[in-house]
């Protein structure tokens, strides 16, 4: 299956298309694709490897990346699929595998935006991590994108299509460069039963999370699901969950003016004292002075 553009009315198309809900479905192509994940969380296999993922993520794949969902809770993803001679008339699918040191300055510069679809060997995709500010940059590039191959409108929509896309790929080469976010996803290294708790716990992290709940709720021991889970991640079950509700909080606090009172609440804490001194053990910081911080 081809994902094409085609304006009948002129006869003309572009190798570029965008899937506005995406469902991962299987499907055999030749195009390069960009999935952003604006909602849920999950377990993808890309390739070989098994990933942990919470929105908002981007994700880059050449056309012989494979992706599949094991399980998803509540996502939502769009997809741009695109031939790189959009980016580039030269790059063919072939020529952007041979050596670039003879591209002039600007292919180069185009051939850096693509370099990251074809790295490695043991490659697992282009995992972008995005915060809420660049999410809804994102958001918007997509809107923009969207309207121009719905509505097709005059003669230079090709051009504005092609430099839609260009900025986004500019952009996310920022994130994936120069960004400090930390990690929307975890590599599993082997399957394991602990992976739908740890994936329960990315969905839930709002609600109360207890040894007791996971152990009626997975019908483990409480033994066997400490011993297990530290084998995993390295660390116990709570301060899991701690660390991951502090690392959310500490996204609400710099990129929104949610009130810390609300995000208290949004990320599991019983309280805003409780939230505070966890916050502040592992931030160095109270949740104000971080907000601050950040902000300046």
């Amino acid at each position: 299956m081809e994902f094409f553009t085609m304006d009948e009315k002129r006869n003309i198309g572009l190798p570029l298309y965008l899937e506005k809900n995406e469902t991962f479905g299987f499907c055999t192509h030749s195009m390069f694709r960009l999935i952003f994940i604006y909602e849920g969380t999950g377990i993808l296999r890309i390739n070989d490897k098994r990933i942990l993922f919470m929105a908002p993520t981007a994700i880059g794949l050449n056309e012989k990346d494979t992706i599949l969902v094991e399980e998803f809770h509540n996502v939502k993803a769009k997809t741009i699929y695109f031939n790189p001679v959009v980016v580039n008339n030269i790059f063919t699918i072939e020529k952007l595998r041979e050596d670039p040191s003879e591209l002039s300055q600007t292919e180069f510069a185009d051939h850096c935006l693509l370099s990251p679809f074809l790295t490695g060997p043991d490659r697992m995709g282009q995992i972008i991590q995005m915060g809420l500010t660049a999410e809804k940059r994102i958001m918007e590039f997509l809107d923009r994108l969207g309207n121009e191959l719905d509505t097709l409108d005059n003669n230079f929509w090709r051009c504005r299509s092609r430099s839609i896309l260009y900025e986004i790929l500019s952009f996310l080469q920022y994130l994936y460069t120069e960004m400090d976010i930390d990690n929307n996803y975890k590599v599993l290294e082997s399957e394991s039963d602990i992976d739908k708790i740890i994936l329960h716990i990315h969905t839930n992290y709002d609600q109360k999370i207890t040894l007791s709940s996971l152990t009626k709720v997975f019908h483990i021991n409480r033994t066997t699901l400490s011993e297990e889970f530290a084998k995993v991640t390295g660390m116990s079950v709570i301060d899991y969950v701690i660390k991951l509700r502090i690392k959310i909080a500490s996204l609400l606090l710099s990129q929104t003016s949610i009130p810390i009172s609300e995000i208290v609440y949004r990320t599991g804490f019983n309280d805003s004292t409780h939230f505070g001194k966890m916050f502040k053990k592992h931030t160095g910081f109270s949740p104000s002075q971080y907000r601050i911080n950040k902000s300046s």
